[in-house]
């Protein structure tokens, strides 16, 4: 190997590192409980398989324990400071998951392997166009319970 691949090859090296820690850096905590840390993290998706640019809140939960934890919360969540779920009995703002042990779930830009962590923001997409728009202006994950 050359000496200008071998310098290529840790630059590159490098810049993944800082990118990676400027990512995992954007991670705010939310609650800790019983060795369960969930953290979340506002980015803006712009989907592969189609649909409108979308800022979403990503959830990652992270286990430290050394046994499988049984995960459940129910959502509250406010769009143009209303809360729409405040008042609903629907099992739609349920969320329950086992998290294995020492081991974490993140959601993701897609949304389909883990989507009971991922929260809707706002389209931001330009062609995305409503007469009602509709912002994610706070959220609590209620009646948080790790067993």
């Amino acid at each position: 190997m050359t000496l200008i691949n071998k310098l290529l090859l840790i630059t590159i090296s490098s810049l993944v590192v800082l990118n990676y820690n400027a990512q995992s850096s954007d991670w705010n905590l939310y609650r800790s409980v019983d060795g369960v840390e969930l953290f979340t993290m506002k980015t803006n998706c712009k989907p592969q398989k189609g649909g409108f640019d979308r800022d979403i809140i990503l959830l990652k939960v992270i286990n430290t324990n050394s046994v499988i934890k049984s995960i459940s919360w129910r959502e509250q969540l406010w769009y143009n400071n209303k809360c729409v779920t405040c008042n609903s009995n629907s099992t739609e703002y349920i969320r329950e998951f086992n998290v294995l042990a020492n081991s974490q779930l993140i959601g993701e830009c897609e949304g389909f392997d883990h989507p009971h962590l991922v929260l809707f923001v706002q389209f931001t997409d330009k062609d995305y166009q409503s007469q009602n728009i509709q912002v994610l202006t706070k959220f609590e994950l209620l009646d948080l319970k790790i067993e």
